[in-house]
């Protein structure tokens, strides 16, 4: 008897599982009918990439100072090669191999690969 109402019970559980599982199948169903899965993908590419934004903003505003030294030292890490030359630093030397040249710049070539110098005779 036991058994038996046992058995009852968990059938009545099952069909009553059943019948919530099919009832959020058929919303979830009507929902991809009314929004399609793209635009429904696209809401969420959108307000995840919204976030992401909201995120990157906030670090910003907290380490200005971290980032305005990075991307001064990015500026004239570009900008290295102009600013030596008006400085007059390395007028001396080819500042692309780093060789030294003369007064002339001429007397002085280099190999291919730029590692070494020889004295031109002349």
């Amino acid at each position: 008897m036991k058994l038996a109402r046992q058995l009852s019970e968990d059938r009545a559980m099952r069909d009553a599982a059943l019948i919530l599982f099919k009832s959020d199948l058929e919303l979830i169903r009507q929902d991809l009918k009314h929004r399609g899965l793209g635009t429904r993908l696209a809401d969420r590419m959108g307000e995840g990439a919204a976030d992401m934004m909201e995120d990157a903003v906030g670090y910003a505003s907290e380490n200005r100072g971290k980032i305005a030294a990075i991307v001064l030292s990015a500026a004239l890490w570009f900008a290295r090669r102009p600013i030596l030359r008006f400085l007059g630093k390395g007028a001396d030397e080819d500042l692309e191999t780093g060789t030294p040249l003369t007064s002339s710049g001429e007397g002085m070539t280099t190999s291919s690969g730029g590692d070494s110098c020889e004295q031109r005779e002349t």
